[in-house]
């Protein structure tokens, strides 16, 4: 399962317990639990949480309990994101990265992609390790990315454990070692990541 549906997955979760802590009497009143969903992140939304705020972005977007609407959906996900909400912030970064809903702009997503990443996000912090390793954008900081890629992936997110090795493995800004390659490329294959589970049997 990629990250984005294993957000979204979360974010289902989320609003079932939002659903079941809500102060909603009766269902009688709505057609659909979605519908029921939909006024409860709505009603968190219009007092200012930053989780309902991007619960109604992630309903805009995939028409869940409302209509689709992308405009809405980033304006919400902005509000959540300008609170402080992590998650919101890694999608403000995903979407100025992608140019989705907004001009795409890789300033601007390392920007959302570090303020989530500071709070400790592993998605987040491997994707500012992507932008500053790359360079889209920004200047190429190789041994910044690493340091982001390093918490990420001592945080078990595999996809930076796969990174990291693979720093390790070709000398990327770093002395080649193949034993801390082989350490990190076997975490993340232990977690079913597939390339590091080639890049064990292929490369070492």
């Amino acid at each position: 399962m990629n990250t984005r549906r294993c957000e979204q997955k979360k974010l289902t979760e989320e609003i079932a317990k939002l659903f079941l802590a809500s102060q909603i009497d009766s269902l009688t009143q709505f057609t659909s639990l979605e519908d029921a969903a939909a006024a409860e992140f709505q009603r968190l939304a219009r007092a200012g949480n930053p989780r309902g705020q991007y619960g109604v972005s992630w309903m805009c977007w995939n028409g869940y309990g409302t209509r689709r609407n992308k405009a809405a959906a980033v304006k919400w996900c902005r509000k959540a994101a300008r609170r402080g909400l992590a998650n919101a912030q890694q999608e403000m970064g995903n979407l100025y990265s992608w140019g989705t809903g907004v001009v795409a702009d890789e300033v601007k997503a390392a920007k959302w992609f570090r303020k989530a990443a500071e709070q400790g996000l592993a998605s987040a912090q491997y994707y500012l390790a992507h932008c500053l390793f790359e360079g889209r954008a920004i200047n190429n900081k190789n041994a910044e990315a690493r340091k982001w890629f390093f918490k990420a992936a001592r945080q078990g997110y595999a996809p930076a454990q796969y990174n990291l090795g693979t720093i390790y493995a070709y000398g990327l800004g770093v002395k080649t070692d193949r034993i801390r390659a082989r350490k990190w490329w076997k975490q993340a294959a232990s977690q079913g990541f597939a390339l590091a589970q080639l890049a064990l049997k292929d490369k070492l």
